[in-house]
């Protein structure tokens, strides 16, 4: 990540230009993912970047947005173009331990991460077209947009670290796949233990708020 006391960027004067982006029609989906993603993360954690840092900072998040939102998911392993350090960058429908899970992944390979964006956005959809990016909102399609640089990457094979991750990533969709029948399949022995007719020196709600932890 480029340091750059010096030039500090303001986010009101960034606004301000994507603002006329906005009404000139021109790039407006950028400027309304741009508006989004900066919404979304802490203002320290870009308030280093000079606003030309920031521009190309956010173009490169969103082509590759763009393009993971296109194939409904995506992740890579890159050089960004202001670091130094390699980043994995990923863009995938919100499922539940996605960060936790490429966090612990990559430290048990002895990994840092010394850079991290987490925020999620809601998206609009037309014909299979992406047409508007929004601030995540209950109810609405949304998308996860991990970025992290990482240090100590020397000696790791890049297409095995591309493979532990998918691995990975697919384990984490089976889960968010199979979560709505698994959790209907509690509701129903919950609610068979409720109306069982059995003796048992244990109460039937500690077996329910047991099934319950599952």
């Amino acid at each position: 990540m480029i340091q750059n006391s010096s030039s500090t960027l303001n986010l009101g004067n960034l606004e301000a230009k994507l603002s006329k982006f906005l009404e000139s029609g021109e790039d407006s989906l950028f400027c309304a993912f741009s508006h989004s993603y900066m919404k979304s993360v802490p203002d320290r954690a870009l308030e280093n970047y000079s606003d030309v840092e920031l521009m190309k900072f956010m173009r490169e998040r969103y082509s590759f947005f763009e393009e993971s939102v296109r194939q409904k998911g995506s992740f890579r392993f890159f050089k960004p173009v202001l670091s130094e350090k390699v980043a994995l960058e990923l863009i995938y429908p919100d499922m539940l331990h996605l960060l936790m899970t490429l966090e612990m992944m990559l430290q048990n390979l002895g990994v840092n991460i010394v850079f991290r964006l987490n925020p999620i956005l809601g998206v609009v959809i037309e014909d299979q077209i992406l047409v508007d990016v929004l601030p995540q909102l209950e109810g609405q399609a949304s998308y996860c947009c991990i970025y992290l640089e990482l240090d100590r990457t020397d000696g790791i094979d890049l297409d095995t670290l591309k493979l532990t991750t998918q691995h990975h990533l697919n384990a984490v969709e089976c889960v968010a796949r199979d979560a709505k029948q698994i959790q209907s399949k509690t509701t129903v022995v919950k609610a068979e233990i409720q109306s069982a007719k059995v003796e048992s020196e244990y109460p039937k709600q500690e077996w329910v708020d047991l099934i319950g932890c599952v």
